[in-house]
Order: structure tokens, then C-alpha cells, then sequence
């Protein structure tokens, strides 16, 4: 059954945001409804949609996060005046005594500690990240939570391909009264996932030529999360020094997912074509495969050299655990691409 939301209770809107939005009450809870942008026509976006199909991904990867067992907000499909929008439940209306909570985006708490080297922007840069997750006095009670929480985040954007986990896309629930950050708030806005500009034309030309859907895999997007001055492609970051506590985050989930349920998923999304279906079907996949599985190789493969290291007689280096895992989990991800090449000849 589909829902239509036109019909209503209409209340003032008070969300940001740069997709147009709307608030009601829907089946007694405050939801904020989201409309796919009209994009403008540019020659030199031949792949680019005539509208974004951004209700469709908030969709898809809210529920993707919630096969990986985290906390995500509530979403809905429907129509309004005729247009698909997704319905996302405002986690805190939903509150008991919600008038005393209040979400506190990470850019908030970047933009309050002293010396940030990115008060100003929205991409986070991983040595700002690290040191806010480490003393900002505001994440006193939940620091191992809130780091952990988004590298689980960085991993599960990863396989859905989100380009803007900025860092007003994520945060916490302040309790107004106590003047205290008391929680992770659910994930939120994933509408940039599963490539929602890109249109249908260029999703069969990629289904078409596997080649390049494998290049467009591992070179777009980057993640929302600098390394100097440039954004870090998912694959790289996740098999590098730096990635060692987004590696420990995979660890934990990919067992966890369930890539049937999300074929399913797909399957029976409404509103989605048969060229969509497959795509969004064929992205995961590809994703999970190329991205997170070396990824997760290599995780493994330092955990193995971990528990050696401590074995009497067979102590290594750190930095040669690191290479060696790192080379066998490229020469894994190598062996992969040149393994579906050949498929694709026979």
C-alpha cells in the first residue's frame, strides 16, 4: 500500500536543508517530507537527471543502515500532490518531553573547539575529526560512542555511495535542561546515496559495460572526509594507516549485513523502474565487493598478525604488519576485478 501525504496536518516549518521540505502529522508523529530537486540542464552533465531522485535514496539508505543493525531514523515512501517523497520521522518530536531535547550537529561542536582547523567548513578534516572525538569536554560521556558510531557510518556510506555525510548529516541529543549531550541521535539524511543525480540512460550504459561501472565504483564519490586538501576515495582510505578504526568498524557489521534482505529490499521498493531495480541491485554489490570486502581481507589479515605479534619468537613491526596485510588485501581486490573481467569475455 502506498501513502499519500497530501491530505496532511500542515505545520510551520522549522528544517534546513537544501532540499525543499515540508512537516506534518502523519499517523499521530511529526514527519518532515522530503521532494526530489529539479535539476538544471547542463551540457556538461550529459548523466545528470532531470530530477534528483534523492526521496528514493533517503529511502533505500535508511533501511540499507538498518540491515546493518544501527540506529537510523524512521522512513516512509509516498506521494504528495502526485510527486514521490520520502517521510522521515522527527527523531526528536518523538521524544518524551521533546520541548527539553534538541539535535547538536558534529558542526556545531567543531565550530566550539578551540584551534579547529575547519570551523569553517562542512568537510570534515580526519585530524580535526579525531582530536574533537578525543577532547571535546561536550562528548565527555560518550566519546568511544560517538567515534565508534561514525566510523560504523563511514563504513555503511561506503557501500551505498553517499558523497555528503558533511558534518551537519550527523549528531547528538542535547538535554536543554542539563545543558548535556545525553546520546548518538539516529542516522540521518542519506538522500545523497546510490547516486541520485545520475539518469536512467547512464544506468543501462553502465549495466551494459561492466568495465565501467567498475572505474565509476571505485572513483565516485569520495567520502565527505579530507586528508589534507583532498577528499578521500572509500577504497583508499579503508585499506590505510588511517582507516584502522574504520577497518575495526567493518569487522563488526559486514558479518552483520544481510545482502539478501537488501536485494529484497530493492525488489520491493515502489516506484522504482526495472533499469533502477537492477542498477541500485548491481551498485551494492559491486560496492561490497570492491570496496568493503579488501577491506575487510585486510582487517582480518591484521587480526591474525595481532594475535602472532604476541606469540613469543614471532613478534613483528607494526608498520610491517600494516604492509603486508595492506599488499595482500590490494592484491585480493586486484585478483577480483581482473577475475569479472575475464568472466565478462567468456
Amino acid at each position: 500500500m502506498t501513502i499519500d501525504f497530501t491530505n496532511c496536518t500542515q505545520l510551520v516549518n522549522t528544517y534546513e536543508g537544501a532540499d525543499f521540505k515540508r512537516k506534518v502529522i502523519y499517523d499521530g508523529s511529526v514527519y518532515m517530507l522530503k521532494f526530489g530537486q529539479k535539476l538544471e540542464s547542463d551540457e556538461k552533465k550529459p548523466l545528470q537527471a532531470s530530477y534528483s531522485s534523492a526521496p528514493v535514496s533517503e529511502y533505500l539508505g535508511s533501511h540499507i543502515y538498518e540491515t546493518a543493525g544501527l540506529p537510523v531514523q524512521e522512513t516512509l515512501l509516498g506521494t504528495y500532490n502526485g510527486k514521490v517523497v520520502v517521510a522521515c520521522r522527527d527523531f526528536i518530536e518523538s521524544l518524551p518531553d521533546a520541548q527539553n531535547y534538541e539535535l547538536i550537529e558534529f558542526k556545531k561542536l567543531e565550530n566550539s573547539f578551540l584551534d579547529s582547523s575547519t570551523a569553517g567548513g562542512r568537510t570534515p578534516l580526519y585530524d580535526n575529526l579525531i582530536a574533537v572525538f578525543a577532547n571535546h569536554d561536550a562528548l565527555h560521556d560518550i566519546r568511544a560512542k560517538a567515534e565508534n558510531r561514525y566510523w560504523k557510518m563511514f563504513t555503511v556510506d561506503a557501500l551505498i555511495g553517499n558523497f555528503d555525510r558533511h558534518a551537519g548529516n550527523w549528531g547528538y541529543i542535547l538535554n536543554k535542561a542539563e545543558n548535556k549531550i545525553v546520546g548518538l541521535a539516529p542516522v540521518y539524511d542519506c538522500g545523497s546515496c546510490l547516486y541520485p543525480q545520475l539518469n536512467e540512460n547512464a544506468m543501462e550504459e553502465l549495466l551494459a559495460d561492466r568495465e565501467s561501472f567498475e572505474k565509476r565504483t571505485m572513483t565516485f564519490p569520495t567520502a565527505a572526509l579530507r586528508l589534507g586538501k583532498k577528499k578521500v576515495h572509500y577504497h583508499e582510505f579503508l585499506l590505510s594507516a588511517e582507516g584502522t578504526k574504520a577497518r575495526a568498524a567493518l569487522g563488526e557489521l559486514l558479518p552483520k549485513i544481510d545482502f539478501e534482505q537488501i536485494t529484497s529490499l530493492i525488489a520491493q521498493t515502489p516506484y522504482l523502474s526495472d533499469t533502477r531495480r537492477e542498477f541500485y541491485t548491481r551498485m551494492v554489490e559491486l560496492r561490497r565487493d570492491m570496496i568493503l570486502q579488501p577491506a575487510y581481507e585486510l582487517f582480518l589479515e591484521e587480526r591474525k598478525l595481532e594475535k602472532e605479534s604476541n606469540v613469543p619468537d614471532k613478534r613483528v613491526t607494526l608498520k610491517n604488519e600494516a604492509q603486508s596485510a595492506k599488499t595482500a588485501s590490494m592484491e585480493l581486490s586486484s585478483r577480483y576485478c581482473e577475475s569479472h573481467n575475464r568472466d565478462q569475455q567468456r
